[in-house]
C-alpha cells in the first residue's frame, strides 16, 4: 500500500545481499530509506582464562596458537561473525568460528569459558565486564566508549582506520511519497 515499513538492520540490509546469491528483495530497487534509529559497537570480549589483558596480547597470542582459537558468534553471517573473519584476513589471524543460535547463548558460553572470545554488542556484555565475568579488550567504535573507556579502539590498538557498527532503520517500499517518508522520519524522530 505504499505505506509499509520494514526494520533495517546490518544484517539484513549490508551482509544478507552480499553474501547469498538470491534475495526476495533488492536494497536498491525495492526500499527506501526512511529513518536511522542507530549503532551498536562491538567489544573484544574474553572469558577470564584467556591470558591475554589487551589487544596486543591478544594477537600476539592468537598467532602463537594457529588454528586453536575459538570465538563465538550469534551465527553464520552475523556482524560478530564477520568482524573476527576480517580481522583474521587483516592481521593474518587464524581465528576458528563457533556459531550459535544467538547472541545470547554465544554470551552465555562465553561467561561459562565454553568460548574464549566473542565480538559482544558491547552494550549486551557490558554488565558482565562490569561484574567480572568477562573482560573487555578492545571495542569497533571510532573513539573509546564511553561506557567502557578502559577498553582502546581496535584502531588504536591494531589497525588505523578500523571501524565497524551494528546499525540499524526503517525502510518503507520504493514508490512510497516522499512527503510520506519525510513526516514518518519527523514522527520516528520525535519518539525516539
Amino acid at each position: 500500500d505504499g505505506y509499509t515499513l520494514g526494520a533495517c538492520t546490518i544484517g539484513n540490509c549490508a551482509i544478507n545481499p552480499a553474501i547469498y546469491a538470491r534475495m526476495p528483495y533488492d536494497i536498491e530497487r525495492d526500499l527506501i530509506p526512511v529513518f536511522w534509529s542507530g549503532s551498536v559497537m562491538n567489544a573484544v570480549a574474553v572469558n577470564n582464562s584467556v591470558p591475554a589483558q589487551n589487544l596486543q596480547e591478544f594477537i600476539a597470542w592468537v598467532k602463537a596458537n594457529p588454528g586453536k582459537v575459538n570465538y563465538g558468534s550469534s551465527g553464520f553471517g552475523s556482524s560478530n561473525h564477520l568482524i573476527p573473519e576480517l580481522l583474521n584476513g587483516r592481521l593474518g589471524l587464524t581465528l576458528v568460528h563457533v556459531p550459535f543460535r544467538g547472541g545470547a547463548p554465544a554470551l552465555t558460553d562465553l561467561m561459562a569459558g565454553n568460548v574464549p572470545i566473542m565480538f559482544a554488542n558491547a552494550t549486551s556484555a557490558l554488565p558482565h565486564v562490569r561484574g567480572g565475568r568477562v573482560r573487555a579488550l578492545g571495542v569497533t567504535a571510532a573513539q573509546r566508549l564511553p561506557f567502557l573507556p578502559e577498553a582502546p579502539t581496535i584502531a588504536e590498538a591494531a589497525i588505523p582506520g578500523y571501524q565497524i557498527a551494528e546499525w540499524y532503520g526503517i525502510v518503507g517500499p520504493r514508490g512510497m511519497p516522499p512527503a510520506a517518508a519525510q513526516r514518518l522520519n519527523a514522527v520516528i524522530g520525535n519518539i525516539i
